[in-house]
């Protein structure tokens, strides 16, 4: 029998988010029926495996999340570097012509997002959570009958 590891809370609701991104990615393939990028699928199906990996322990998964978490963490202090210095208030993918964002609402919700990636960032790191990762599952003993060398006789 499986013995029963308590996890985070915290470690349970990233684990959350990812499957939810990856279902909500697989869903919108669907019901936009496959007219975005095929990349779109992939992801999905990837941030909602690595969901379930995080909440089966798999260090794998762990370290898989925490490449994309270093990932955001550069992008979006450089994205933010680059909107003030050239000033550029037109981030977001949808036709800004009809309403333009100030710069400051974009860098407002950049900072709300990179903080809680870094908040994700040292969920995963903290000792107690790593250590959750590392353990290696020692099998119970089993009782086998002793080898012998003895030839058995025909």
């Amino acid at each position: 029998m499986t013995e029963h590891i308590k996890r985070p809370l915290s470690l349970k609701i990233i684990a959350a988010l990812f499957i939810v991104d990856g279902v909500l990615r697989i869903l919108t393939m669907f019901v936009t029926r496959f007219q975005n990028s095929p990349i779109t699928p992939i992801i999905g199906i990837i941030t909602l495996f690595a969901g379930c990996g995080l909440l089966t322990l798999s260090s794998g998964w762990r370290t898989f999340i925490l490449v994309i978490l270093w990932f955001y963490m550069i992008y979006i202090p450089s994205i933010i570097a680059i909107s003030i210095k050239y000033n550029i208030y037109k981030l977001t993918p949808v036709n800004t012509e009809i309403f333009q964002r100030p710069l400051f609402y974009i860098m407002a919700y950049l900072l709300c997002l990179f903080l809680f990636v870094l908040w994700m960032y040292r969920v995963l790191t903290r000792p107690e959570v790593r250590k959750l990762f590392t353990q290696k599952q020692t099998p119970k003993p089993q009782t086998e009958q002793p080898l012998t060398d003895q030839p058995t006789q025909s």
